[in-house]
């Protein structure tokens, strides 16, 4: 994708290249950067005594918040049992044993995101954990909804929308189960290449491909499928996800190498020129975070479910460090390492071994009761990781939150919804602007260049004062999508306007910008971010070669 080389107005408005920008306008920066940009962090919290069952009737007071090391005061502060919403003054009443008016209540229903790992399952496991799925939708309360993603590695399939149908959930789990599953190649491809030691670099690289693309996929999943209220929870169905390449290691095939000193001499070598131990190393940091992130920002809790569950012991509850559990050379328990992280980081509870065919039942039951607190922050938007620690006033007590969140910058947000938008069209969604398609022209005899124009309605802009001139900045994000369903690299480019006149309304901003294709149908979503107020337009559209 190329930088946009004309930009042209089609009324009495002046765009500015961003590379070409005058002084004056560089000057601007400070009045848009003097927005004031406060975001609401809210979590969910679950509070259970020693003997591990739940505590209702808490109120803001019971509770300590700290951020980044520092006390801040809990500003918003609810408690949800049994769905409903109660305000404090009711929830310590209802503690009290004193009746509470039905209609004083609001309802918070829960939304569920189904995702479904294709890539390490087998299939009748998968199968079997989907079957226990559909034979507890029963339990969702009417106002529930969920909806059922799968991913085989290279595509993310919509099963079905957010729904409230039992009818419709079933037939998306039933489309769940006629799908290919891959975990069977990826124990072929452990039994061909594990041996050969030469190849252990090579096989790290494609197991950590692998997790990356299924955490992308799921993180996409949640940032696409977001709905506008309501708690959301992500059952994450994992066939298996190392967090540690360790579990691969043959304890047989080890003790031939401790025994033999041409191996050994080998494998010396192989650390060496590597820079690490290839047995310890780890993926989880890196890869199984971006994914806990994501989830936090959204507000998603996430509820791992073992698929293979080989073990047939409950979950594991243990407060240790992860690295531990990660450390054992049970290869099971090493695959049970990263859905507790994952579980762990944002508040939820790994549905582990016999646990997995009780999952959405017990997900229903975690989720239905708990406090929801909140506090503002302000907004740096620097991407920078903040850590967040609720404490129990009242000895005794537990807690079980999320431990952080980022403060993601708006290009990545844009960039994440506009990926999402990719992924998961919706039908009827309106376009914000017109977006028009050029006539393209060859490159060569696999690529075209198709141009690209958008049309913004000057008044869905905010315009601020300044040097005499009216001006807007905004930024151009553009995503595209070919027939196999692959994303190019999303580009975010600046974009501004300056008006001597006051823009009014049926005034257009003009932008171009030439996209290069391969020459085949591809989709496109292109965003546009008014940095003003951070609001987001969005338009689609099909580019079909000539």
């Amino acid at each position: 994708m190329q930088t946009p080389a004309v930009n042209r107005s089609m009324t009495t408005l002046l765009l500015l290249a961003a590379l070409a920008t005058s002084m004056a306008a560089q000057d601007a920066n400070d009045i848009f950067s003097e927005v004031i940009d406060v975001r609401v962090v809210n979590f969910e919290t679950v509070v259970v005594d020693a003997r591990g069952e739940r505590v209702t009737g808490l109120t803001r007071d019971d509770f300590r918040l700290i951020v980044d090391g520092r006390e801040l005061p809990i500003e918003y502060f609810s408690e949800v049992r049994d769905g409903s919403v109660l305000p404090e003054a009711l929830a310590t009443a209802a503690a009290d044993e004193q009746p509470v008016e039905p209609a004083l209540l609001e309802r918070r229903s829960t939304n569920f995101l189904v995702f479904v790992d294709d890539v390490f399952s087998i299939g009748a496991q998968r199968n079997l954990v989907l079957d226990k799925v559909a034979d507890q939708l029963s339990l969702l309360h009417p106002d529930d909804r969920v909806a059922v993603v799968s991913f085989d590695g290279s595509e993310v399939e919509r099963l079905s929308g957010w729904t409230a149908s039992e009818t419709e959930i079933r037939a998306a789990l039933d489309g769940a189960k006629k799908r290919k599953a891959k975990g069977a190649f990826r124990r072929m491809e452990r039994a061909v290449i594990n041996p050969a030691y030469s190849q252990q670099e090579s096989y790290i690289r494609l197991v950590e491909e692998q997790l990356e693309n299924l955490t992308v996929a799921a993180s996409i999943s949640m940032r696409s499928a977001a709905p506008a209220s309501g708690r959301k929870v992500l059952l994450l169905l994992s066939g298996g996800w190392p967090y540690e390449l360790s579990i691969y290691d043959d304890p047989t095939l080890r003790t031939t190498f401790r025994d033999s000193d041409s191996l050994n001499q080998r494998f010396m070598a192989q650390r060496e020129q590597f820079g690490r131990n290839l047995w310890s190393y780890s993926l989880g940091t890196g890869i199984f975070q971006t994914l806990a992130d994501t989830a936090n920002l959204l507000g998603y809790t996430i509820y791992p479910i073992d698929v293979p569950g080989v073990g047939t012991g409950s979950d594991i509850s243990a407060d240790g460090p992860i690295s531990t559990l990660a450390a054992q050379s049970s290869s099971e328990s090493g695959l049970e390492a990263s859905l507790l992280f994952l579980a762990r980081e944002t508040g939820g509870k790994a549905m582990l071994n016999s646990n997995r065919l009780a999952a959405l039942e017990r997900a229903v039951e975690d989720t239905s009761s708990y406090y929801w607190l909140g506090f503002t922050s302000d907004r740096r938007a620097n991407n920078q990781r903040h850590s967040v620690r609720l404490e129990p006033r009242r000895p005794g007590l537990k807690v079980r939150t999320r431990k952080d969140y980022v403060d993601f910058s708006r290009q990545v947000e844009v960039e994440m919804m506009v990926e999402g938008a990719l992924l998961f069209q919706e039908e009827d969604a309106r376009d914000d602007f017109d977006v028009l398609v050029g006539e393209m022209t060859r490159v060569d005899r696999k690529k075209m260049a198709v141009p690209i124009q958008l049309a913004i309605p000057v008044e869905e802009l905010t315009h601020l004062y300044y040097g005499g001139e009216y001006l807007a900045r905004m930024t151009v994000t553009v995503a595209v999508k070919d027939k196999r369903d692959t994303l190019s690299s999303v580009v975010t480019l600046p974009f501004q306007t300056a008006s001597a006149k006051r823009p009014v309304v049926g005034d257009v901003a003009t932008y171009e910008l030439d996209v290069e294709l391969w020459r085949e149908p591809h989709d496109l979503v292109v965003m546009v971010q008014d940095l003003a107020t951070g609001t987001v337009l969005s338009s689609t559209v099909r580019v079909q070669p000539n």
